[in-house]
């Protein structure tokens, strides 16, 4: 797989501070759109606030 330069340009997650890599998977089509939009519950809005302190503390971190 080597000579097809496959995983050529991988970061391996666990190399990096607190295990974030800076790489992009997905279509640039929707990169920046939301993949989970928190319902209006208890539990579903305290995963949506953990998911956005998370997001806020990392983007900063990680430039692509």
């Amino acid at each position: 797989m080597k000579d097809l330069n496959y995983g050529k340009d991988y970061r391996y997650t666990h190399d990096y501070e607190k295990n974030l890599a800076p790489q992009e998977f997905l279509p640039e089509e929707i990169k920046s759109k939301p993949l989970y939009v928190p319902g209006k519950n208890a539990s579903e809005t305290a995963c949506g606030n953990g998911s956005k302190k998370i997001e806020e503390s990392t983007v900063s971190e990680m430039r692509l």
